[in-house]
């Protein structure tokens, strides 16, 4: 039985509930970041850094795109210190 149909089942009846699953929702954020960073060496370098100071992030850089963009995916991302760091790096 699909989903239509499952639903016209349960609406002819007055009052019906639909009890779903629990899930465990997970807000993840993501960051782009717009870099002056060139080369894959540089972005290298700074990934380095930035997975040891946030290991819970998943951090890459696309150097492809024309504003070499560093995009950051995680739970509770630091903006500030992300821009930070690269400030300090001279980027």
């Amino acid at each position: 039985m699909n989903y239509w149909q499952l639903y016209r089942n349960f609406s002819r009846k007055k009052n019906f509930y639909l009890h779903l699953p629990d899930v465990d929702v997970v807000f993840k954020m993501v960051e782009v970041f717009k870099t002056n960073v060139r080369r894959k060496r540089e972005a290298k370098m700074l990934l380095l850094i930035l997975v040891q100071l946030f290991p819970d992030y998943k951090i890459n850089f696309d150097l492809d795109d024309c504003d070499k963009c560093l995009i950051v995916e995680g739970k509770n991302i630091s903006p500030a210190k992300t821009i930070q760091l690269l400030n300090k790096e001279n980027y």
